[in-house]
């Protein structure tokens, strides 16, 4: 392809840098958000928002930044997205004040709806045929590992200097990779029909979620009569939404492909994976730190029996899925989801470590279980030429389900004063949430080869 073997690989380093600082970081902040809270004086509300404004954001543009890249070179819009990832992280960890956080934090989430897909096609371009599902899988492999060290890199941050560093020391991260995809990654741009900007389905998508998400959260705090004006906004946004995409040739949610059973049940059931993530990674870190009296570094030490065995089942999770199918390899994943649901309802500031121990593993191994089968099952099952769009779609039902998991689960601890029987109440959401992704798994298709 025009480039030498070292080229390449210095190219691929670059791009899965980018990348891995989004995966880091996703997993890192939530550890942050007690000492951001104590330092900014940031409500509970507030920090939802740190959160909530991310996933608006990303759901909202990452189609189409994907085609943005076609249109105008791949390699620009992730320099581009490299950029704005510096940014976000150097206005927030120099932010005087929380509200500052949330708006560098929709930067990001813009950020890293240009750096998951067009990191992708990159290597794609890169890579030969023959070598790119091993370029994909190193790719992977960063991002799985990313996630892992994430809570100890901001436990560690927090207890050596400040919460700030847990956004500042992503900075040299970054600035090897903006410099050695500059350097060794090759332009390229898409050799398919013209791309079309959905801008209108952007504009309605994101006022349906935004909306939305801003009644619930701040549903507690404002009048009835204007949360239930953005209630009637949300929905009418919505109808147009589903209205205007039929309509346009390249849609953000292509409603037909609904029409198949898999594609869909994957979809519900990703959806409700990720909205219980959202949600528990939110407050299981807040409950360690106000209620149990963790440090930051400890936090992280028990975040990390989330995150490792996800990354271990992301790599071999394939075995199992060639073996059980995904209806049944997810299906158990909600059994350990719901088991780590329940036991989270009987965390105490006393707790034995071995319950915390129990209920943090159960998530992490349901999350491994659930997370790349549910894909596999959805992209699988369509023809090539629906791939892109089909993985667009799903990726946006993901943040969606985040986004709003997090709104709702909130908007039920808040409704308590006291943080633990909040905490425990939100549980009932995720429990309901864990039955609903049961029954998807229940509906999929039962054969071993998905």
């Amino acid at each position: 392809m025009g480039y030498t073997r070292g080229r390449r690989i210095r190219a691929l380093i670059g791009i899965c840098l980018g990348v891995a600082v989004g995966a880091i970081f996703f997993s890192a902040v939530n550890t942050a958000l007690a000492a951001i809270q104590t330092s900014l004086d940031a409500t509970l509300t507030q920090l939802q928002w740190v959160m909530n404004i991310f996933g608006i954001t990303i759901c909202s543009t990452l189609v189409t930044v994907g085609r943005l890249a076609d249109i105008y070179g791949r390699k620009r819009i992730y320099l581009i997205g490299i950029c704005l990832l510096a940014v976000s992280m150097l206005g927030s960890g120099l932010a005087p004040q929380v509200e500052w956080i949330i708006f560098f934090q929709a930067i990001l989430g813009f950020s890293s709806a240009i750096l998951i897909p067009v990191s992708q096609a990159l290597i794609s371009n890169l890579y030969s045929a023959e070598e790119r599902s091993k370029a994909m899988g190193i790719w992977a492999a960063v991002v799985g590992l990313a996630m892992a060290v994430g809570p100890l890199y901001s436990g560690a941050m927090i207890s050596w200097l400040s919460w700030r560093w847990v956004f500042l020391g992503t900075l040299p991260l970054i600035a090897i990779s903006l410099i050695l995809v500059a350097l060794f990654s090759q332009e390229s741009h898409s050799e398919e029909q013209e791309s079309h900007i959905d801008y209108v389905g952007i504009l309605l998508l994101f006022i349906t979620i935004s909306t939305f998400v801003l009644a619930v959260v701040q549903g507690q705090s404002w009048r009835a009569s204007l949360v239930t004006t953005l209630y009637i906004v949300s929905v009418v946004a919505f109808v147009l939404l589903l209205y205007f995409e039929k309509k346009v040739i390249q849609p953000i949610i292509r409603g037909d492909l609904f029409k198949n059973r898999q594609f869909l049940t994957a979809s519900i059931a990703n959806l409700c994976l990720i909205f219980f993530v959202w949600a528990s990674f939110f407050f299981m870190p807040l409950y360690f730190q106000t209620i149990r009296h963790y440090s930051p570094l400890q936090t992280g030490l028990m975040m990390l029996n989330v995150t490792i065995p996800l990354t271990i089942f992301s790599f071999t999770v394939g075995h199992l899925y060639r073996r059980w199918g995904a209806k049944w390899l997810i299906g158990s994943g909600f059994v350990f989801l719901l088991l780590s649901a329940v036991l989270q309802m009987y965390f105490q500031p006393n707790s034995n470590v071995w319950l915390l121990l129990m209920g943090t593993l159960a998530f992490g191994v349901a999350w491994g279980f659930i997370w790349t089968p549910s894909t596999t099952a959805a992209i699988s099952v369509l023809s090539l030429q629906d791939a892109g769009i089909a993985s667009g779609t799903f990726i946006t039902l993901q943040e969606i389900g985040g986004t709003v998991g997090l709104a709702i689960t909130g908007a039920v601890v808040r409704a308590h004063t006291n943080l633990l029987v909040g905490y425990h109440d939100g549980m009932w959401v995720l429990v309901v949430i864990c039955l609903i992704g049961m029954m998807a798994a229940g509906l999929m298709q039962s054969t071993k080869s998905d």
